[in-house]
């Protein structure tokens, strides 16, 4: 309720602070935390160095890797937290990449540590062709599975189309070139597989709240770090509960902090007027 009323009140402001507003609300500025970042072109790869750990984008990737590395103010220091986190992490640390997208976080990760692992969940088959590409191009494929899947709260297949941008969708009547896409319950995926993650990135465009239910048992059991978008307005346009979201990682555990390692109390999360909170979950020792 309280991010739509702010919706409200914005579209009684100018334009330009509306834009403004919007860029702020969405994390989309040039302020953030600051990446060591260096980017040599060989061929049609980029060779980057971030903080200095080294990965190799293609074209294909480029605009992606700009965004997350040197454009955006919240996605470097996304990044930064994540980098941070990965080192941390044991020297075999799985990652469960969920919404991997292009895999770059993946990528990231698998750089950071010669013997870390990945488990990358991609439901838009253009996209899990893309991470798969850029894991080879980085030679570190063999320490990484990727599954052109969701995860959910249930075990189910899904009528889901592929957009202009590559990403999945869930089909609605009408829509050509639906296709069965599988979902699974993170819990399920790990105990059948036998993989406990470490650290899960949980980037899905408003379907957090049906992710983290399909992984209670797996939280209570691995207390994995969290690297986790909260896409506010789009779960609340959902009908998720923000609170509920909240207290369930509450309950096993967790604390909140920003990226920046600032502490997040319950209330700054679910009275949150932004559009996307950017965030880590840790739990308590």
């Amino acid at each position: 309720m309280i991010r739509a009323t702010a919706r409200a009140a914005a579209r009684l402001l100018p334009e330009q602070a509306r834009a403004a507003l919007a860029q702020r609300r969405f994390g989309y500025s040039a302020a953030g935390s600051n990446l060591h970042v260096t980017c040599e072109p060989r061929g049609r790869a980029l060779h980057y160095r971030v903080d200095d750990v080294p990965v190799v984008v293609p074209e294909s990737a480029a605009a992606d890797a700009r965004f997350h590395f040197v454009e955006n103010g919240d996605s470097r220091a996304e990044m930064a937290a994540f980098i941070r986190m990965s080192r941390a992490s044991r020297r075999d640390a799985l990652l469960l990449d969920v919404g991997a997208h292009k895999g770059l976080f993946s990528l990231v990760h698998l750089a950071s540590g010669p013997q870390h692992r990945a488990l990358l969940l991609e439901p838009s088959t253009p996209l899990a062709s893309e991470s798969r590409a850029l894991l080879e191009l980085n030679g570190s494929a063999a320490r990484a599975d990727v599954r052109c899947c969701a995860a959910g709260d249930a075990d189910e297949l899904r009528s889901m189309v592929t957009d202009v941008h590559g990403f999945a969708r869930d089909a609605v009547p009408g829509d050509r070139d639906a296709a069965e896409v599988p979902v699974a319950t993170i819990d399920r995926l790990c105990e059948t597989s036998h993989v406990w993650p470490a650290i899960i990135k949980i980037d899905v465009e408003g379907a957090e709240g049906t992710v983290l239910r399909g992984a209670r048992r797996t939280l209570l059991r691995c207390r994995p770090a969290l690297c986790l978008e909260l896409h506010l307005d789009l779960l609340e346009r959902a009908g998720e509960d923000i609170e509920a979201i909240v207290q369930q990682l509450e309950g096993a555990g967790y604390n909140f902090f920003s990226t920046t390692g600032r502490r997040v109390r319950t209330w700054q999360l679910t009275r949150s007027l932004k559009a996307i909170l950017r965030m880590v979950a840790t739990c308590t020792p």
